[in-house]
C-alpha cells in the first residue's frame, strides 16, 4: 500500500490523521483545476505517486504557479512514466521515525533532517551526495517528541505495516503532517559515526548496532508468523 503515495494519504485522511491535501495528474488537463481557482493554495509540491529515494523530486518539485505546475508534471510522467501527486507545500522540520514491532510496535528515537542553508527540500540529486546532516533524537520538546511518536505509530497501523518499516514526518508551525511510508526502509548501521539510512542511525543514537537491529525485526515476524526457533 505504502508504495502507492496517493493511497496511503487516502488511508491517513479517512483514519483523520494530518496529511497535506493532494490530488494525481497525468497531463496539462489534470492541471485546470489550478488555473483559476486552485483548490488549495501555491506553492504546490509535485512528485511521482511511486518513487523511491527521492527519485523524481528535484529543484523544480516546488512549484510557484500554472505553467511550471504544467510542465512539472508532464515531464515527470513522460520521464517516469507514474502519476504525479500534486500537494500543498509545507514548509517545516523533516521529523522521521523507524518503527519497529507489530501489535506493540515501538518507534526508534526521531531523526531530523536537516538541509543545508538555501534548500528548502531534499532532492534525489541532494541525496547521492550523502552530505546531509542529521540530528538524532532530533530536538523536540517532551511534548513534540511524544505526539510524533504517537502519529507515526498510527500511520504505521493504518496502512498495516508489518515487523519494521520507516514514518516521515514534517513538523509546521500549524502543526505535524505525515509525508510517506516506506516499507523498504534502509537498515546499514555502518559505518558507525554516519551509518548509510535513516533507521541505522536511529538505531545508533539507541545504542544498537546491526545485528541488534536485524534481530530485533526478525523476532518480531517470528512472532507474527507464530514460528518456533530453534534452541
Amino acid at each position: 500500500i505504502a508504495t502507492d503515495k496517493s493511497l496511503a494519504k487516502r488511508l491517513w485522511q479517512q483514519e483523520g490523521l494530518p496529511t497535506s491535501p493532494f490530488c494525481l495528474a497525468r497531463s496539462e488537463k489534470d492541471c485546470k483545476a489550478f488555473r483559476d481557482n486552485p483548490p488549495f493554495e501555491y506553492p504546490l509540491f509535485i512528485k511521482p505517486v511511486a518513487g523511491r529515494g527521492s527519485a523524481g523530486i528535484n529543484d523544480a518539485s516546488v512549484v510557484h504557479n500554472y505553467d511550471q505546475l504544467v510542465s512539472g508534471v508532464v515531464d515527470r510522467f513522460e520521464t517516469i512514466n507514474q502519476p504525479v501527486i500534486i500537494e500543498k507545500f509545507l514548509r517545516g522540520r523533516e521529523i522521521t521515525l523507524g518503527v519497529l514491532g507489530n501489535k506493540n510496535a515501538r518507534t526508534l528515537p526521531p531523526l531530523e533532517v536537516v538541509y543545508r542553508k538555501g534548500d528548502i527540500t531534499l532532492t534525489f540529486e541532494k541525496k547521492k551526495l550523502d552530505d546531509d546532516s542529521f540530528l538524532c533524537p532530533a530536538p523536540l520538546t517532551a511534548k513534540e517528541t511524544k505526539m510524533m511518536r504517537q502519529l507515526a505509530l498510527r500511520a504505521y497501523h493504518v496502512l498495516g505495516f508489518k515487523d519494521f518499516g520507516r514514518i516521515d514526518t514534517i513538523l509546521t508551525e500549524e502543526g505535524s503532517f505525515l509525508l510517506e511510508g516506506n516499507t523498504f526502509a534502509g537498515l546499514m548501521c555502518t559505518p558507525k559515526e554516519k551509518p548509510h539510512s535513516y533507521v541505522g542511525f536511529m538505531a545508533r543514537a539507541e545504542g544498537k548496532d546491526g545485528v541488534d537491529l536485524l534481530d530485533e525485526i526478525i523476532q518480531s515476524a517470528i512472532k507474527r508468523l507464530g514460528l518456533r526457533t530453534r534452541e
